[in-house]
């Protein structure tokens, strides 16, 4: 979303190939972009999910032969097929691609990866030495991909963070401003018990004295167990709002909350190299930030010394000291936010694509 405005605010036009979000919540639209959305292939099974997949694939690929736009930049090998073919009918095209998570080639080999493990080996074979710009969220990340694809255009490895907007630091974080009450906790975002330590840091939560701590929940993309335990824990000190928050909002909910969590277990090379963007979104709304043990990428921002502080903890074995050190609340409006926006992250992509378009 924070992509799609800002190539629109740069005055190019922008149309957009998608699946409707099967999710709770409002339609993302931006002036200048016009934004298609076929079927999401999660909605069906067998027959209709393949037809769902031949009407993105094959809807974007005509889109873009009777549009002809001056550059294609696609997001993630699920999305490679139709440039793949775009890209036999006009060869010279410019190609950006941006992989918003890594996959390993063994990944690709699982059981339900079978077409997209086709169209990463035809993404390998044609669009990465031909693309002008391939990028990944991080330097670790874009290291571990450079090593999987030989075939990828050196010159054109780049790291495109996903930071929040700037004017998300524009918004004085209310929580730590206050004296007294309850060190409050959030976390906003995909859940899931088998993959977070969600249950762990729950029972934490409601293991502790009484008026100590507060842990709100503001998820709409969980498994039916996930929400179900999470259902049966709501009320009093934790709380469960399954309609999520719109991405719009997040700032003016997330300023009243002293901490977010990041629970990922970071059992694959993803999660665990993820510098997720929870992280700087918790930081931009000057929120301090707990990040499992496990998550490597997230260890370079640790910091204990200046809030908001980005704390590693293990999940399973907080204990009372969390209590001591780790919420310590210093002086209020002590927090400054994390310095890093979208706008300047993207800026650089913006200045390829008007180099090679323009």
């Amino acid at each position: 979303m924070n992509l799609i405005r800002l190539l629109c605010a740069g005055g190019m036009g922008v149309c957009v190939h998608t699946t409707r979000n099967r999710h709770a919540g409002g339609e993302f639209s931006c002036e200048g972009a016009e934004i298609v959305r076929h079927v999401n292939p999660a909605v069906g099974r067998g027959a209709a999910r393949m037809w769902s997949y031949v009407c993105f694939h094959v809807g974007t690929f005509l889109s873009l032969v009777r549009d002809r736009p001056a550059a294609v930049i696609y997001i993630e090998p699920s999305s490679s097929y139709p440039v793949y073919l775009y890209s036999l009918f006009r060869p010279g095209v410019p190609i950006f691609i941006h992989h918003h998570e890594y996959h390993s080639e063994e990944q690709f080999l699982r059981p339900g990866m079978r077409l997209i493990r086709w169209f990463h080996a035809l993404e390998k074979r044609r669009l990465l030495a031909r693309a002008v710009w391939v990028s990944h969220t991080n330097a670790k990340r874009l290291e571990l991909f450079a090593e999987d694809c030989p075939t990828v255009n050196p010159a054109a490895l780049r790291v495109l963070p996903n930071y929040p907007p700037a004017r998300w630091r524009d918004q004085k974080n209310v929580a730590w401003g206050q004296r007294g009450g309850p060190f409050r906790f959030v976390y906003a975002g995909s859940l899931s018990l088998r993959d977070t330590f969600l249950e762990a840091f729950v029972e934490w939560v409601l293991d502790q004295p009484k008026g100590a701590v507060t842990f709100d929940i503001y998820a709409y993309n969980l498994d039916e167990s996930t929400r179900a335990f999470l259902t049966q824990r709501s009320g009093g000190v934790i709380r469960f709002f399954p309609r999520g928050v719109d991405y719009e909002d997040l700032p003016e909910v997330l300023r009243q909350y002293h901490a977010g969590v990041i629970l990922y277990r970071a059992e694959t090379l993803n999660y665990r190299y993820n510098e997720t963007n929870k992280l700087f979104e918790y930081l931009a709304c000057g929120l301090d930030v707990w990040y499992s043990h496990r998550m490597e990428g997230i260890r370079p921002h640790a910091r204990g010394d200046r809030r908001p502080r980005v704390l590693e903890c293990d999940f399973e074995n907080l204990g009372a000291r969390a209590l001591g050190a780790l919420m310590e609340r210093g002086d209020a409006g002590e927090a400054a936010g994390c310095g890093c926006d979208a706008e300047s992250a993207v800026a650089p992509l913006l200045a390829a694509l008007r180099e090679h378009c323009l």
